[in-house]
């Protein structure tokens, strides 16, 4: 019966995870900021590294999740885009009241993050996607966001999506994962993943194998060929650079972006 349920539930993320069918109930799966909180702070610091007075800009974050981080960078205005209309309103209520985990040894610590109001006025939340903006043509960001936005993105759509950006602003960050190493995807796999696996299912080794390669399968089309995006960008005279901080197997990318000026 668990095995059965287990299939069903994977049968369920590769049928839905470009489709955002996923994300209807709210978010499923930890994101590289709310998984560790060392990662939040990593990210946070890149942003500050990245932006010459954010506190005279207007920030757009596109999916935010239920951890939106640009509110924890003085913004002068901040506009989030979030698909999930669950998602959206509970980020409405909330006010973002947000957790972030910090992993000490094998302790989860969580760390509470609370806005004030003063911060909260200058929040606005839309539900919309990429597919279709919610935006005028002339309507143009400071700064723009995205945080493991494009793995949900058909590889042969993420080029054209990219090309929406870049209408929008002149400086963006994009955080995602890329192909990792295979002997650290042969390692997680075998020793992390599979045990998990094998432990909440019950399946046998034959049937953990099967199914940890049709996941590195899809994997490989939920990864971001970010040397592809690089190429597009200073063709079309941007200037990038890239940061990379490693986590269980995988390489996450942030991919910051800007606009020559000459």
């Amino acid at each position: 019966m668990q095995e059965n349920n287990f299939k069903i539930q994977e049968k369920e993320i590769k049928e839905n995870w470009f489709n955002g069918k996923l994300y209807e109930k709210g978010q499923p799966f930890p994101t590289f900021i709310n998984s560790d909180y060392a990662n939040f702070i990593f990210l946070k610091k890149e942003i500050k590294k990245f932006l010459v007075n954010p506190q005279k800009m207007t920030a757009l974050e596109i999916g935010p999740g239920n951890l939106p981080i640009t509110p924890f960078t003085e913004f002068k205005k901040m506009f989030f885009l979030e698909k999930s209309r669950k998602i959206s309103e509970k980020l409405k209520r909330t006010r973002i009241a947000v957790k972030a985990v910090k992993k000490k040894g094998s302790a989860e610590i969580s760390f509470d993050f609370f806005l004030p109001k003063e911060k909260t006025k200058k929040m606005h939340i839309i539900t919309g996607d990429l597919s279709n903006l919610p935006f005028k043509k002339e309507k143009k960001f400071d700064f723009v966001l995205l945080e493991e936005v494009l793995t949900h993105i058909e590889p042969k759509n993420r080029i054209n999506t990219i090309k929406k950006i870049m209408d929008l602003t002149d400086s963006i960050i994009i955080v995602d994962r890329k192909k990792p190493l295979l002997k650290e995807q042969a390692f997680f796999c075998a020793n992390v993943t599979g045990k998990t696996i094998r432990k909440k299912t019950g399946i046998g080794f034959i049937e953990c194998i099967k199914y940890l390669k049709s996941t590195i399968e899809m994997q490989e089309a939920t990864l971001i060929n970010f040397d592809k995006i690089k190429n597009f960008m200073e063709k079309e005279k941007w200037k990038i650079s890239v940061a990379e901080k490693k986590r269980k197997g995988t390489v996450n990318v942030i991919f910051k972006a800007k606009k020559s000026q000459n």
